[in-house]
């Protein structure tokens, strides 16, 4: 909006004023601080504070820098020759305000011109700096701050701390990372193998981005791994550090988890409102809920619209089940080419347990086939990452987990994302053989040495997709010993529905729980009762009975068990699981031994994976008592799964096996 809107502004209320009209009120319009000085004379080499104060406004950007500012706050500015800065300071869409402030230039042994002959400078000539918030009100500073500026800043803010994630950049004052970060693993199929490029940012103590000397261009990166018990090593110096300055902004999808297992979602919103803040005008961002369905809070938009939708938005209430492969393979389908670069961001605090008919390579399949990276901040201890790193990695994205207690990190991980989407290191590796490029996974450490240090960070590379494996997928939580039907799960069930009806050939079975809701033949009742509610269900809908099969196991296998359980987590306990009965999708398991203990059941299960099985465990209930069952999957049917156990049962003396 330029001034000449504001003007319009003045003559409306002037015309309300003289009409006595009150049927409507406008709001105070934008207010500058007064005697803030407009020009701020110096030596060149010195750099300059500029200080604001706006009153009634909202956000506060700066021509030619990045981000959004606080309306009471500061930027520094190096002076290296005569310039004008421009503030433009914004209300809602209602009032704009536009002020210059001038830096004048002298030469050391000349005295400063009184006069302000200061020239525009071109905005990517100006240094990249935003602010830190206020916390006082600004002085009215005209002198210049004495010497060059050498600090370590993120957008004019002065980093001190430790930190493990990126926090700011380093302009100058020497090459000392202490940290290396992978951000982002592509793999590119060659013809006699695939060469591996990787994103990385080096960091200092404070994680702050520090860019290469220009006399230090020789770099040897290091990366190790194993696979098939066997050890390999590369070395590179193909590096090359890119800085974005095409112009490009980045479209940000963001995903919060909506579902029961959500708890932070408040702290969440507030580190969402934050990193909306820090982004560039070219940048656009949107924003959902989702659990089993997806709760648009609003379509892509620039960061200033954004941010005053964020201002009076809050997550609605948590409910129902996770759907995380399903939301996000729609939001990157749904998205529309853009001269921007585009990357989902998924903050989730469960895995998906309500998607259903997609799979974690579906997404991949078509974040892949959009170019869309995907991040995803796992937050708390109720969740397993494996799948959530795979889609990740296989899309160019990164995985974040961190505890629940921790999300004051979220605000530097979302900062980390933004930045290593358009900074980074770029390291390319190759040479990998056609035999190495045919594994799973392959998981090594990436190595710098730096000033007799050795930096590294760990890294996980799927050259091929991987099969999946679904521990359950539900279709409706219950309450305490009812089998009603939830409304909150309707919307599941009728596309639950619509698919059995349009693959006829499809059979599954539907398995019902409990949690501790009384005696052991109570229990194995209620959950067979609520298998059957859901049948009926779908009966009613028009699917065929003879496509679904009940099965009943009380309170045999709880996802929780213990005395200090969350509501939402004995919620869990009371569902209903969906099996598919059908040959691609692995319906077979065999169950092998059972463990007392999580920390045996994990040997156990890393042991069945070196005889060359798939092999999980899940928790099990005996007589009252948590045991935990090592079982393997990948069988299309029941034949094969018979095969297996033959061998298994004459091989390793005293294991008994049964077909699940």
């Amino acid at each position: 909006m330029q001034k000449n809107s504001r003007i319009y502004n003045v003559v409306i209320l002037a015309l309300l004023a003289t009409f006595g009209i009150q049927s409507c009120s406008m709001p105070d319009l934008i207010v500058p601080e007064k005697n803030a000085p407009k020009e701020y004379r110096a030596y060149k080499g010195d750099s300059v504070e500029i200080r604001w104060n706006y009153l009634n406004a909202d956000r506060v950007y700066i021509d030619g820098y990045d981000g959004m500012y606080n309306t009471s706050d500061y930027i520094r500015v190096y002076a290296d020759k005569s310039k004008d800065i421009v503030i433009r300071a914004y209300q809602g869409n209602v009032d704009s305000l536009i002020e210059r402030r001038s830096i004048i230039v002298g030469q050391e042994t000349d005295e400063i011109a009184g006069t302000n002959d200061a020239t525009e400078t071109p905005a990517e000539e100006l240094q990249n700096v935003a602010p830190t918030p206020s916390v006082t009100e600004p002085e009215n500073i005209s002198s210049p701050q004495r010497g060059p500026l050498r600090e370590e800043v993120f957008y004019g803010e002065v980093r001190t701390g430790q930190s493990e994630y990126f926090r700011g950049v380093k302009r100058d004052g020497g090459f000392n990372p202490t940290t290396l970060r992978v951000t982002r693993v592509t793999p590119e199929a060659t013809v006699n193998g695939y060469k591996l490029y990787m994103r990385a940012l080096l960091l200092d103590e404070h994680g702050n981005f520090v860019a290469r000397e220009p006399d230090n261009t020789n770099y040897h990166f290091n990366l190790d791994y194993g696979y098939n018990d066997k050890k390999v090593s590369h070395v590179t110096d193909k590096v090359y550090e890119l800085v974005s300055d095409d112009g490009r902004g980045c479209d940000y999808t963001f995903l919060v988890d909506n579902s029961l297992a959500a708890t932070e979602n408040d702290k969440i919103m507030q580190a969402v409102r934050e990193f909306a803040g820090r982004l560039s005008q070219q940048d656009r961002m949107s924003l959902a809920g989702f659990n089993s369905g997806t709760e648009k809070m609003f379509d892509m938009m620039s960061p200033e619209y954004a941010i005053s939708e964020l201002r009076s938005l809050s997550m609605p209430k948590s409910r129902g089940l996770n759907a995380l492969y399903k939301v996000a393979y729609k939001s990157a389908k749904d998205a529309k080419s853009t001269h921007n670069e585009q990357a989902i961001v998924i903050v989730t605090h469960y895995n998906d347990n309500a998607s259903i008919i997609y799979s974690a390579n579906d997404l991949i399949k078509i974040a892949n086939q959009k170019q869309i990276p995907v991040y995803i901040v796992a937050v708390g201890d109720a969740l397993k990452t494996y799948f959530l790193n795979y889609i990740c990695n296989r899309t160019g994205g990164k995985f974040y987990h961190i505890f629940s207690d921790e999300t004051d990190k979220i605000n530097d991980i979302l900062a980390e994302i933004a930045f290593g989407i358009k900074n980074y290191y770029l390291i390319e590796f190759p040479n990998i053989t056609a035999r190495e490029s045919v594994a799973d996974q392959l998981r090594g450490t990436l190595k710098l040495n730096v000033s007799n240090t050795q930096l590294a960070d760990a890294v996980d590379i799927f050259p091929q997709p991987i099969a999946e494996y679904f521990q359950y997928q539900a279709l409706s939580l219950f309450d305490f010993r009812s089998i009603e039907l939830l409304p909150e799960y309707r919307a599941l069930l009728d596309s639950f529905a619509v698919v059995l009806l349009d693959n006829p050939q499809y059979n599954v079975a539907l398995i019902g729980h409990t949690s501790d809701e009384g005696s052991p033949e109570y229990m194995f009742a209620l959950s067979l009762d609520r298998a059957n509610a859901v049948k009926d269900y779908l009966i009613a809908a028009g699917v065929p009975a003879k496509q679904i099969t009940v099965k009943s196991f009380g309170y045999r296998k709880p996802l929780y068990f213990g005395m200090m359980m969350e509501p939402w987590q004995e919620r869990m306990n009371r569902r209903v699981e969906v099996r598919w009965l059908e040959p691609d999708r692995f319906p077979m398991e065999i169950a092998v031994e059972t463990a007392d203990t999580e920390t045996e059941a994990g040997k156990l299960e890393q042991t069945w994976q070196k005889r060359g099985y798939k092999a999980f465990y899940e928790r099990i209930i005996e007589a009252g008592e948590a045991k935990y069952q090592i079982k393997l999957w990948g069988y299309r049917s029941r034949e094969d799964a018979e095969r297996d156990i033959q061998t298994i049962e004459a091989k390793y003396k005293g294991i008994h096996c049964e077909i699940e």
